[in-house]
């Protein structure tokens, strides 16, 4: 069951060569003062550069714990996922 209340945020890493494909996104959301926030993996695949996408995964964690910081954030949760 999905609650239409919850807003689901998304970050497509672009790389040198193009984007990275759909199910390879970063994705936030908050409820409850408990963020939830995946990233995508390294996997030593041959979606780039490694550091480059750990560095992106860094920011991408960093920038929605600020923001969500101000509003009562409790808890953290982070789902990863790779190809």
């Amino acid at each position: 069951m999905s609650d239409p209340n919850i807003q689901v945020s998304y970050q497509q890493q672009p790389l040198v060569n193009g984007f990275y494909p759909n199910s390879a996104s970063n994705f936030a959301f908050y409820d409850n003062n408990v963020l939830f926030v995946g990233i995508n993996q390294v996997d030593g695949g041959a979606l780039g550069d490694e550091s480059t996408r750990v560095h992106a995964n860094y920011i991408w964690v960093r920038d929605n714990m600020a923001q969500y910081k101000s509003k009562g954030m409790r808890v953290l949760v982070i789902f990863s996922h790779a190809r």
